[in-house]
């Protein structure tokens, strides 16, 4: 929508040429056609771009990830600017030394999420008209949860992301209409792969809530929700039964969800840690060693990192596995509604450094109504429905007690993802008072911009 709250679809849900004067903004991992990627760690050299390459090397641009704007561009949508993101992107939180911290438009002593932070708040502030993020353990999903918007988690390769394992890139938007508007600029075959095939995902047959079958899973015990959270998954229920939709509030995927939670870890350990240096690899080796045999958190992500290739693949088959465990629920259900976070916005922390990233900060909590859920524990929700590669679509679902945002994802099966774009629209339109984006009070000020 526009800073106004229109759709940038056009009369009766058209595109305007696709995206005609639509200025998107994106998340400074993507980089500009041309342009090197952008991390935001002040130890670099040069602090708002990617590594500089051994001596005698040329600096490789991120060509295939570069395709996202390339594509975005030939199909009439003007690229306005780009926000704040987490360190490394690797944090639910959105600050960082070179740009500062990134504040919630609805309460500025709280995060707006990360890593794409900036992207859904620049959303929420009315800054922009539509945001572009990536995903690999909740970071379009978390974001928009924590801001009160839309934002669509593609389906593993749909959208030109590169090589590596589980990230995915996708659209964040005021109005999931707009989130269809943008998957559609977006998604395909590119580079070689174009030669051979041509993307059509399907479109979704439904039209109104009565004609879904929707599966509930609204808490569990590896990662329990608060009271707010509980309220809105059951605020959502409700909307789904009085519009006729079949509900399943005990029907669930047939895999273990601690075991599904592990290998998704595992999985990440790998992706995340697959650039590290000789050097550095070296030292996790030995960091690996110092916990061996024992079984906490630290010590199975020290193992991770450092997995053989033989492990990853075993890892990988298990994922297979689950794929299939994910098709056959989808069988039968077209959505699962599941929470994002455990709370609503937590406080700001920066007590996270380069030398204790993410899943080695083990005192930083998510306050949640006196939950202090731990960090590396709030990816549960994410990581389950991420790592079989699966869709979902983020959606607000009403407010917390202290009047933030609280949102829920839509899960739908791989290739399904108009299916969970078009809930959201169906849910919007037949429970406005419950899903809908509702801007922030910025105060007069903003009023007259």
């Amino acid at each position: 929508k526009t800073s106004h709250g229109r759709s940038v679809t056009g009369h009766h849900g058209r595109a305007c040429g696709v995206a005609l004067g639509v200025c998107p903004e994106l998340v400074r991992a993507h980089p500009k056609q041309g342009c090197d990627e952008q991390t935001a760690d002040a130890a670099l050299h040069r602090p708002h771009r990617g590594p500089r390459p051994p001596d005698g090397q040329r600096r490789r641009r991120p060509r295939l990830r570069a395709r996202l704007e390339a594509r975005r561009c030939r199909r009439r949508g003007d690229g306005e600017g780009k926000t704040n993101l987490a360190l490394d992107l690797n944090d639910v939180q959105s600050y960082n030394e070179v740009y500062g911290r990134c504040n919630n438009p609805y309460d500025t002593s709280t995060t707006p999420g990360g890593s794409s932070g900036g992207a859904a708040a620049a959303l929420a502030a009315g800054f922009t008209a539509l945001e572009f993020g990536g995903d690999i353990g909740g970071s379009i999903r978390t974001p928009a949860h924590c801001c009160g918007v839309f934002g669509h988690k593609s389906t593993f390769g749909i959208i030109p992301v590169g090589v590596q394992d589980i990230v995915v890139k996708g659209p964040l938007a005021r109005a999931p209409e707009d989130l269809a508007l943008a998957l559609g600029v977006l998604a395909g075959s590119w580079g070689p792969s174009a030669r051979g095939w041509q993307l059509q995902l399907p479109r979704c047959p439904h039209s109104k809530l009565s004609d879904f079958r929707v599966a509930i899973w609204g808490d569990d015990a590896l990662c329990p929700v608060d009271k707010d959270v509980r309220a809105a998954v059951a605020s959502v229920t409700q909307a789904l039964r009085s519009a006729g939709a079949i509900v399943s509030e005990e029907a669930r995927p047939d895999f273990d969800a601690g075991e599904v939670f592990d290998l998704y870890k595992q999985l990440l350990a790998a992706a995340e840690n697959n650039g590290l240096s000789p050097e550095a690899f070296d030292a996790a080796v030995q960091e690996a060693k110092e916990t061996e045999g024992e079984s906490t958190e630290l010590a199975k992500q020290r193992c991770w990192i450092v997995q053989s290739h033989h492990a990853w693949h075993a890892a990988h088959l298990k994922r297979e596995q689950l794929r299939v465990a994910w098709e056959s629920f989808f069988k039968d259900y077209d959505v699962l509604v599941t929470p994002v976070c455990c709370s609503d916005a937590w406080p700001h922390d920066p007590s996270g450094t380069t030398d204790q990233p993410f899943w080695k900060v083990g005192d930083r909590v998510i306050p949640g109504n006196g939950l202090h859920t731990v960090y590396h524990r709030q990816v549960f929700w994410s990581g389950v429905t991420n790592v079989a590669f699966n869709p979902s679509t983020a959606f607000p679902a009403g407010r917390s007690e202290a009047g933030l945002p609280i949102g829920l994802q839509a899960v739908g099966a791989e290739y399904a993802d108009y299916t969970t774009i078009r809930f959201a629209e169906c849910l919007a339109r037949e429970a406005p008072d419950l899903c809908t984006f509702r801007p922030p009070d910025l105060g007069a000020e903003h009023a007259r911009l």
